[in-house]
């Protein structure tokens, strides 16, 4: 008990860490300033009801977008598949699965719809043609009982978001741990740290991730 005890602790001292390096960026984020935004999309309508509060979730296929340590805490194989319409024709197809062995993998793909092309000259937009944005993100993750009580998972995913003729292309981890806390199996801690990863370039601007 007391190893368990000292591998949660050390686990917990080193993503708090990770997330306090992380927070002058954090504060700095506002609405439209970063790329990529579209991966803190809710994965699913359960995710959804919950307000996007899932870092301590489990036994779901979609675990790994918001947590990958719950990877470890499947019942059995889980897979989803997700449909969006949105508003102006925006659609979003989300597809994840789970196993039993802890592996994880999804792919999100969002469709922003047509756009008419617009210039200084033709600003109503006669006579050009129309371009679609789309966002991206495949992922494959893992997650392993690392010690009584206590999960850890990471996850990989690569990136792409392409406006017109421009493309951004990039990858990230995400990093996260569970722990429950008392023999309820409902009361279950979870911590994560996502989009950990190198600036992406975008035209002639490195961008950081979100």
């Amino acid at each position: 008990a007391q190893d368990s005890g000292g591998a949660l602790m050390r686990t917990l001292i080193f993503l708090i860490a990770l997330l306090l390096h992380a927070a002058p960026e954090v504060h700095a984020r506002a609405a439209g300033a970063d790329p990529f935004e579209f991966l803190f999309l809710d994965a699913g309508a359960r995710q959804s009801a919950l307000g996007g509060a899932f870092a301590a979730g489990r036994d779901d296929a979609n675990v790994m977008a918001y947590n990958p340590a719950g990877l470890a805490t499947l019942f059995e194989h889980r897979a989803a598949f997700l449909h969006e319409n949105r508003f102006s024709g925006v659609t979003r197809e989300r597809l994840s699965a789970a196993s039993l062995g802890g592996f994880g993998a999804s792919i999100d793909y969002l469709n922003y719809g047509s756009i008419q092309r617009t210039t200084l000259a033709r600003p109503s937009g006669a006579g050009l043609d129309s371009f679609t944005p789309i966002s991206l993100a495949a992922a494959l993750g893992y997650g392993w009982p690392a010690a009584e009580n206590l999960a850890l998972g990471a996850s990989v995913k690569l990136i792409r978001e392409t406006i017109d003729d421009v493309t951004a292309q990039g990858f990230a981890f995400d990093l996260g741990a569970q722990t429950q806390l008392t023999a309820d199996p409902g009361l279950v801690v979870g911590l994560a740290v996502q989009n950990i990863g190198p600036k992406v370039r975008f035209q002639t601007v490195r961008e950081n991730l979100p």
